[in-house]
Formats: structure tokens, sequence, C-alpha cells
């Protein structure tokens, strides 16, 4: 079997072990571990086995720890005394009422250590890979070898080494290694002298041929090899995707045998037992998975397919089997179907021939590798998502990593497991506390980032969003803004350096009606800091974020003491929100984490990522997600206050100036929504805005599937301005928007050549656009007027920050290290 008893972790002294729920569990000495307990040394030398989810949180930190440290050194001692060896019998099948036990567990035991890296070559002219083929071959069996297609080159998990077959054939098909490393296969297309198909055994300590044999195959040009394996390790199966039979090949020259059982006809997929002996089938048309055994070319036994779970007295379509496998203790087969439009998971006991869990699968919707974890605890599906083997159900998922060739990845052993990069093979051990806490994590809707970030302060609130339905004599008026002494918002002070003479880069600016503004910067070790700057004083305070964690400013509240900020996972060395679903408030002052919560469970990241996150007040936060909901939080308790599902998904929010209104934009069909930001109540839903008053030559190019784009409330409250971009080539930007009391769309202005980043309406009555382009350049409209404009430019075209922002209800920029209000002439 696997080298699964994780022994000699011993402690140096006794120590007392606790429950889950602090109660008293034993005194004594920390002995060994496996996956499901943990084996205590008592006073009296008698051993204690518990099992490892009674105990509490530091004492399975404990034994994790304790297990990790001394990982190389177990692994080490026992490929030192059992050196790849192999089980001395056979397990016999054993009879459990009617059913004849199929556990086949594998023959080779072995341990690989944590930490190793194999590095394979790369030559400039690469080997030829099979198409849509792994880079990585493994055997069928639990082995501690691997295959590295591109190099030919074999590799050692236990220690390492590698051996690179030079004398291998260049161009293959197929490719197999045996358990033991002592072999390789290679399925050789026909070429010019060798007008035959044939299979190829090379001898690994040598490199050199060791066997030739030629194939029948039906398709004779190009057989497409659906699988080659080493088993019983005398024997080589070989099945090809055109044929409706399998070969199997003696390792000792004698003739080649097909396997033509009437199981063997129909099936989508098979799997092959950890020990070599029985082909396992799904057959489509018998609706039934068939056990082969190899040996005497008969079946058997079969395992039933269950009923449809959605409509399970129906007459359900033919079910297409995805994958299928067998843990790595052969005891259990995971099963994957498709019908129904529905991927669903079986599991079956292979020891009594029953289905033990049977569950829908939402995600992923391709199957393409499959390993087990701790032999039979779980499977590993694509190297993101794991399931229960005792429930079915999905206990995590992690995104992919950066390449194509890191996201394959699988178990080698039962706490190994391996990612590959462009030319190493990483080998990390994954114990159970890991699995458990991702577990735990997924189901209360956090995500492994979250472990490195601020504590989350409450759970996801699944609770059904508000219909929308506008409430009879309501009012999408917003209330009149109160004065702001703006002209005291100005400082000479500068910025906080970073400690060099660059200049720096800053990101997300936010600004408060309190004159205080956050933005995001990068320290000198490429992590993200995020700095609080008041205005009046020039004052300021700073967070620093972990290592490979991204930030972004969303808000600042209006009172400026708390900031919305997103943090979340680096992705592909860039800035990127887009897939975020945390929403962290900061407190200003201190910028130490104040509240953080999300806004869906992992699994929900598709719907429940954000597309907009504010501050309505001190007291209240709200976001916008994919799904088309918007919903209110309260703080500093994070409940759900309202859901309200939108009539269409918007892609821009617009706050009032007193944030008691919300205007919610996309598509100019789907016009304006508006909410009263107190209650979540609809308020009013506006249509057909850029209604000229005369003809224009750009009337043709305004669609009703461009997308308004920004938006402002004027300082009355009475009227919304709102902007879209033109297909045009250069950039032209069109202005228009309603009157709020009367429910009148205003005229039309357009801006040539001109790239409108934000909307902003001035306490004097003023519209003001500005742009982070071509200068940065702002408009001034006078009353509001689109009309009677003026422009001005407003910061070095040579420097870093062009950006423009807005603080203390005006737009403000960047003058080399210090921050300048914008100011018009009188008109």
């Amino acid at each position: 079997m696997f080298f699964l008893v994780l022994a000699n972790a011993t402690a140096a002294t006794a120590r007392t072990w606790n429950s889950a729920d602090g109660k008293f569990l034993a005194d004594g000495v920390f002995l060994s571990a496996d996956f499901h307990q943990a084996t205590i040394q008592l006073a009296d030398q008698s051993t204690l086995q518990i099992p490892l989810n009674k105990f509490c949180l530091a004492d399975q930190e404990f034994i994790d720890d304790a297990l990790e440290k001394s990982d190389a050194d177990r692994a080490a001692k026992f490929n030192q005394t059992q050196p790849l060896s192999r089980a001395s019998d056979p397990v016999q099948p054993t009879a459990a009422g009617a059913w004849m036990s199929a556990v086949d567990p594998p023959q080779l035991q072995f341990a690989i250590p944590a930490d190793v890296n194999l590095q394979f070559p790369i030559f400039t002219s690469a080997l030829r890979v099979a198409e849509a083929g792994p880079a990585i071959a493994f055997p069928a069996s639990p082995s501690p070898y691997c295959f590295h297609v591109g190099s030919t080159t074999v590799g050692d998990l236990r220690t390492g080494a590698t051996q690179t077959l030079k004398n291998a054939p260049r161009r293959f098909n197929a490719v197999s290694i045996s358990p033991d490393g002592a072999q390789a296969a290679f399925v050789v297309s026909p070429q010019a002298n060798a007008p035959r198909v044939e299979l190829l055994v090379w001898d690994v300590a040598s490199d050199a041929q060791k066997l030739s044999l030629p194939l029948t195959t039906v398709d004779l040009q190009n057989p497409a090899i659906e699988a080659i394996e080493h088993v019983r390790g005398d024997q080589i199966l070989l099945k090809e995707r055109a044929a409706s039979h399998f070969q199997s090949l003696p390792l000792d020259g004698g003739p080649a045998r097909q396997l033509r059982h009437p199981s063997l006809k129909e099936h989508d997929s098979f799997a092959i037992s950890p020990g070599g002996k029985y082909l396992l089938l799904y057959s489509q048309q018998a609706k039934v998975v068939s056990i082969h055994d190899v040996t005497t070319d008969q079946t058997q036994a079969t395992l039933p397919i269950p009923p449809a779970l959605h409509r399970p007295n129906a007459a359900a379509p033919i079910a297409k089997s995805s994958a299928i496998s067998v843990s790595a203790n052969g005891r259990y087969l995971a099963l994957f179907l498709s019908r129904n439009n529905q991927l669903e998971l079986a599991i079956y006991d292979l020891a009594m021939g029953k289905l033990t869990a049977h569950q829908p699968i939402a995600e992923p919707t391709e199957i393409e590798t499959i390993s087990w974890f701790g032999e039979d605890a779980g499977c590993m599906v694509n190297g993101t998502h794991y399931f229960s083997r005792e429930t079915a159900q999905l206990l995590f998922h992690q995104h992919p990593l950066f390449s194509k060739e890191e996201r394959e990845t699988r178990f080698v052993a039962a706490d190994k497991r391996f990612f590959l990069d462009r030319r190493v093979l990483h080998v990390v051990r994954v114990g159970p506390l890991e699995i458990e806490r991702r577990s735990e994590n997924y189901a209360l809707g956090r995500a492994q980032v979250d472990l490195r970030l601020p504590p989350l302060t409450t759970l996801v609130d699944e609770s059904p969003p508000q219909a929308w339905q506008v409430a009879p004599g309501s009012q999408p008026v917003a209330a009149p803004s109160l004065p702001t002494p703006v002209d005291e918002l100005s400082t000479s002070a500068p910025l906080p350096s970073q400690g060099d003479a660059t200049e720096q880069v800053l990101f997300s600016l936010c600004g408060s009606d309190a004159g205080r503004i956050i933005y995001q910067t990068t320290a000198p070790d490429y992590r993200d800091k995020l700095i609080r700057f008041d205005l009046h004083s020039g004052d300021s305070a700073s967070y620093l974020a972990p290592d490979a964690v991204r930030s972004v400013v969303r808000d600042v509240s209006p009172s400026g003491r708390f900031a919305l900020l997103s943090l979340t996972e680096a992705k592909f060395g860039y800035r990127s929100h887009q897939d975020c679903m945390r929403l962290d408030v900061f407190d200003a002052d201190t910028m130490q984490p104040h509240v953080s919560f999300r806004t869906g469970a992992e699994s929900e990241r598709d719907r429940k990522s954000i597309v907009w996150g504010g501050l309505l007040d001190d007291e209240h936060a709200a976001a916008l997600t994919a799904d088309g909901v918007f919903r209110c939080w309260t703080l500093p308790d994070c409940q759900l206050h309202y859901s309200l599902q939108l009539p269409f998904t918007p892609s821009c929010v617009v706050l009032s100036r007193r944030r008691d209104r919300i205007a919610f934009l996309d598509k100019i069909a789907d016009g304006v929504a508006i909410v009263d930001a107190a209650s979540g109540t609809p308020v009013g839903r506006l249509n057909g805005p850029f209604v000229a008053r005369e003809p224009s030559p750009f009337d043709y190019r305004i669609s009703p599937d461009l997308r308004l784009s920004a938006g402002a409330f004027s300082a009355d409250g009475k009227t919304l301005w709102v902007k879209c971009s033109l297909p045009t080539r250069g950039a032209n930007e069109v202005l228009s928007g309603w009157n709020l009391e009367t429910g009148q769309t205003l005229p039309r202005f357009n801006l040539p050549r001109f790239s409108i980043g934000r909307l902003l309406g001035g306490d004097d009555g003023d519209l003001y656009c500005a742009s982070a382009y071509n200068g940065p350049h702002i408009f001034r409209f006078v009353g509001g007027d689109i009309e009677k404009s003026q422009s001005m430019e407003a910061a070095d075209k040579n420097s870093k920050n062009r950006q423009t922002f807005v603080c203390g209800r005006r737009f403000w920029h960047l003058a080399g290290d210090k921050f300048v209000p914008a100011k018009f002439p009188a008109p």
C-alpha cells in the first residue's frame, strides 16, 4: 500500500490534548498520525487513537507542524529500509453477500518527501508531444516515477533524480512508464522505412530498446491511442480510440491478446485499478460500470448507474460518462456522469458493491484529470476542484494557477501534490489540516486568500433580493447639497515620500467632502501601499498590504472617517479587481482594518463579483454585483440592510451629492434606474436621453446599445446628467440628461476628440467634465447649460500622474508632489 502511517513524528515531551469544545482528551506524547486519526502514547506506555477532527485547532496545528517538520526524515528512512518494496501477497477477493470484492490495491510501497524539485532539460528542437496530451505521464498504478514527455526524461519523485532517454524515439503517438521506473513504452507511427505501427519497449537504465512489438490497429496510418499502461508488471494494456477492444501485450515477447468481452464494446470511459488487475468501464448502452478482470478476460461484476437526480422516475436520456477513476487504495470508484444538462458524481464502494454517495455538480464542466488525496479521502479534479468521497459534494475549489503548465497538477502520493512550471516539477505537501481549512473556508464563503487578510466580520447572507417595483408617487429628485467651504481645502504639504527620488505613481484616488484623500501606490518591495492624506493639515497614515495581495480603493465616506477598499489575490502579475468579492472598511485615521465581509461565497464568483462599491455614510456600505443585485449593509456589524434586484445589470453607478439617491446606468435602451439609498426602494425609471433639438450628423451613430458610462446629479438634486461615447475614430463624447422634476430629457451636446472620465455637479450649479487623457482637460458648463462651456488643461503633460479626482466637491490633480484644485476664471 501507499506509505500512509506517518510514524516517528515524536514530540520530546508529553502534552495535554483537548477537544474542539475545550474538554480534556488525554495527556501523552504524540507518536504518529494518518489521515483519520492520531496515536498518543499515555503515561503507562499504552496508546490511544483519537480522530483528527476531535482535536482542538491548536492540537491539530501541533500535529500538522510535527508531521511537516519530520516529513523528509520519515520519507528518507522509509525508502532506505523499504526501497520501492512490493506487497508480499496480493489481496484476495472476499465476498460481501452476493458481491465479490473488486478492491485491487497497489503493489508498490514508497514515500515521496515534500519540497522535491525535478528539473527537466529543454531542447531547442523539442520532441513532439501527443496531441492534447499532458506534459507529464504517470503510471496507472501509484508510483514514485513520472515521465516528462517533451524531453523524454524519467524522474524519481523520491529523490529528484532524472534520466533523459537520449536514444528514445523522437516522434511517438503515446507513451507509458512502468510503476517501478524500469521501462518505458512508445507507440510509434508508420514511417517510410517502417510501414507498420509498433510498440517499442525501452530499458530506462541502459537507454536502449528492449523489445519491438507489432500492433494491429484499426487506423493504420495514424492510430489515436486512448490508453497505454503497464499492468501487473508483465504486460502492457493498450486501447485504440477507433477500436472496440483492448490489446494485452506480454512483455516476454508472447503473442498479443485482444480483450473482446461484450462489456468492452460500448463504453464512454474507463479506468485501471491501482493493482492493474481490473478494467473498470462505463457502458453507455447497458447503463452499468463493468469490472473486467484483465487476467481472465471475464467481467467479474457490474455496478448499476443511479437514477437521474432531477427526474428519478422519468425516462432520462442516456447518461454520458465524463470520467471515471479509482481511489489510490483501490477501494472506491468515482464516476462523473452527464445527463439532462447536469453533471453528476457517483461514488461506489468496490469492497461492498454499493453506491455510497450521489450529488449534482455545477462545475467543472469538463473533466481532464482526477487524483486522490489521502488514498481515499477525496478526489481532486483538474487540480482545482476537491470533492468529498463520503458525500460526493464539492468541498472547495481554487483558481487555476498562472500558466497552463502550472494548472497541470495532481496528487502523486497520499499527502503530496505536484505542479509544473515551464521546466520544473515541484512537489508540495498537503496535510489533512489544510484540506479541512480550505473546506471550512469554502463552506463559510471565504477564499484561500482570506486567511492572509483581515478577518471577515460576518458570513455571507443568502437572503433573496427584493424585486424591482417603483412605489406610487415616488420622487427621483435628490436632496439639495449643503454648502462646503471648498476654498479651505488647500495645502502646501507634499505627499508622503517613498524613500527615493523617483516620482510616485498613484492609483485609484478617492476623496471625501471633508478633504481626505485615499490612494494606492507601490512600495519599494513592490507591495501595494494604501495612503490616507489630509488636505487640511498634510497629515497621513498608511497600510502595507500582504505580499501577493492587490488592493483597490473604492470610496471614502463623506465625513472622511472610513475608507472602502477591496483586498484580493494578485493574478497574472497585474492589478485586477474584476473577480473581487471582498469589501474591506478601513479606519481612515489609522488606516487599519475596521470590518470586512464578502458579497458571496467563492462558488458564486461569476454572479457576485463586485461591479461597484461605496459608502453611503459612516454606518452603511453598499455594492453592486455582477448578477444585477444592489446590496446595502449596516456597519460595523455588516448585516444585510436590504438587497434589490435591478431591472438590468448596470455598468455604472452615480450617487447624488447627499448620497440619498442612487442612479444605475448601462445601455441607452435600458435608461436609468433610480433608488432611494436609505431604504433600497425604487423611485424611478427614466428613458429616452440624447434627443437632439436639431438633426445632427452624429444621430446615426447613437445606437440604443451604446453604454451610459458616467453621470452626475446637480447640487440641487433636480438634474441628472449622463454621457456616452460614440464609436468613431478618436474620442467623441455625447452629453445629455433629465430634469428629474418633470422627467423631460435635456438637449444633447457633442464633445469631439475628448474622452470624459467623470462628471461632477458643482455647488455653483455648473457641470464639470474631466478626463485623464490628453492633458488632462476639464470642461465647465456654466449654470449646467451644456451649450456654454469653458475648458482648461489641469496637469503637466510630462507627469506620470495625469488623472483627476473629486475631493471637497471639486476636481483636483497632482502637480509635482502636491495636490492642486482645478480653478476656472469667472465666466
